[in-house]
């Protein structure tokens, strides 16, 4: 998705993990367990269908490269059977980036393939875009507030 922002704005939303809750759809609540250089463990909650899930997931940040890689923490105890994924954020234009985001869980619950890709694909999109509402309004609240804005 096309993020009307800088790339240190968009990175930096990305990387508040105490905030998803705020603002992803389905998160329930992300807490870091663990920082090791550009390694950070996180606990995260979701609302699947009627579940609530937890999990464990450690992130690889290259923010030289506007990547987030994760992949599960299979030392911590966990609902589902595995995931990883990544965002990708990249410069696109004078003040704008594009975000990517991309996932592949495994819940290990007993639903059809078919179930499990629709909830991934109805879920995708809404990431993508809850990044961009946050990152814009919250410079668009800056804004406001700043010396002389609206």
């Amino acid at each position: 998705i096309l993020v009307n922002r800088p790339f240190a704005e968009v990175w930096g939303q990305m990387v508040r993990d105490e905030e998803y809750a705020e603002f992803f759809p389905y998160f329930l609540g992300s807490e870091r367990y663990f920082v090791s250089g550009n390694e950070v463990g996180m606990r995260d909650r979701a609302k699947v269908i009627v579940f609530t899930v937890q999990y464990h997931v450690i992130q690889t940040r290259d923010p030289d490269h506007g990547v987030i890689a994760w992949r599960l923490d299979h030392s911590r105890p966990n609902d589902i059977r595995d995931t990883t994924g990544s965002w990708v954020c990249r410069p696109h234009g004078d003040g704008r980036c594009i975000a990517v985001y991309s996932a592949d869980i495994d819940s290990g619950l007993h639903f059809p393939k078919a179930v499990e890709r629709f909830f991934l694909n109805q879920g995708l999109p809404g990431m993508v875009k809850a990044v961009k509402r946050r990152v814009e309004s919250a410079a668009t609240c800056a804004e406001a507030q700043a010396p002389g804005g609206a």
